[in-house]
């Protein structure tokens, strides 16, 4: 499985090296500080999902824009983010920023995208293989992500929701899914009614809904 920190990492690094042979690329200085802020493939998802948090983005590119006028990865970002509905998942942000700002100036840009389109996509980020089977099952098939990330505070492993009921018995025998992949259904209104698969090895959950 590849590792996000790991690959993040050597992103960075190289970037440093494009930076130092690039001294005045604003748009190499402003991808490296990004990548310095993400922490998780979970955070480069949300950093360009849900309504809200877009138009929070929104209004501090605009603080950017004021204090930076020059760099233009702050305006691509903006344009581009302008152009959509907000309310629509907009992961593939990063990479098409990074094609019309450094126009595969630098063969990096063409990594970062690659980094982009996989690590933004919640089923690579899925450790069970026998889960990441099913995620992507789903995903083909349409099936909206509600939700990606730690359902509550005792969990420490993240587990995705789909926007629809999951038949649990087919699925089982589709995915032909091994014993430690077991079955759970919460039928708590306060905690969130929910059923689904847990991988008891990696402690990982997909989730549909209850009815």
């Amino acid at each position: 499985m590849r590792e996000f920190k790991k690959e993040k990492d050597k992103l960075i690094s190289d970037l440093e090296t494009e930076i130092s042979n690039n001294p005045k690329d604003e748009t190499l200085r402003s991808l490296h500080q990004l990548f310095l802020s993400l922490n998780s493939p979970k955070q480069l998802n949300d950093l360009f999902s849900g309504k809200e948090e877009n138009e929070n983005f929104l209004s501090i590119l605009d603080t950017q824009i004021v204090k930076n006028p020059k760099i233009q990865t702050y305006k691509s970002l903006q344009e581009y983010m302008q152009s959509l509905n907000l309310e629509r998942n907009l992961s593939g942000v990063l990479s098409r920023v990074v094609v019309d700002s450094l126009d595969y100036k630098f063969k990096i840009g063409e990594r970062i995208i690659e980094f982009d389109k996989y690590f933004s996509d919640p089923s690579n980020s899925i450790i069970s293989t026998d889960l990441k089977k099913l995620a992507k099952y789903l995903m083909k098939r349409d099936y909206k992500i509600t939700f990606w990330g730690t359902a509550w505070s005792e969990n420490n492993t993240d587990w995705v929701y789909f926007d629809k009921k999951l038949d649990l018995k087919k699925l089982r025998i589709k995915m032909e899914f091994r014993e430690h992949i077991i079955e759970h259904q919460n039928l708590d209104n306060k905690s969130g009614l929910e059923s689904g698969f847990i991988d008891q090895k990696t402690g990982e959950g997909i989730m549909g809904n209850l009815n």
